[in-house]
């Protein structure tokens, strides 16, 4: 039991510690982008920019994105975002989108979704 408290602890210092960046750093697209990988099962992400926007901590978002590929050559992915600052009402946001497999060949790193807000994931 004392080691799980110590463990506990430590990883709580850590977490405390990690000040939050305000900058996402600048990344490349990736090279082979491998569609059938990325658009499966589910995926977590805890910042995001904006075009090149510098991100403040009232701006923490995380999300989950769960990709399904459908018969019709899109991909639909379920978007959940959790705004840990925001009131109440507002913390989390529903969104669904579908993405044509033709815009992920088109642009290199960027792709064309129809987005909709929904109710639940």
């Amino acid at each position: 039991m004392q080691k799980k408290l110590t463990l506990f602890l430590a990883v709580i210092k850590i977490v405390a510690a990690d000040e939050t960046k305000k900058e996402c750093p600048e990344l490349t697209s990736k090279e082979n982008f491998e569609p059938d990988k990325y658009f499966t099962g589910s995926w977590h992400v805890t910042h995001i920019m904006i075009n090149g926007q510098k991100l403040e901590a009232k701006d923490l978002c995380c999300m989950e994105f769960k990709s399904e590929k459908l018969p019709n050559n899109t991909i639909r992915e379920i978007l959940v975002h959790y705004y840990p600052n925001k009131a109440d009402e507002s913390k989390f946001v529903y969104i669904e989108n579908h993405i044509s497999e033709e815009s992920l060949k088109e642009i290199k790193g960027r792709y064309i979704a129809q987005y909709r807000a929904v109710d639940k994931e």
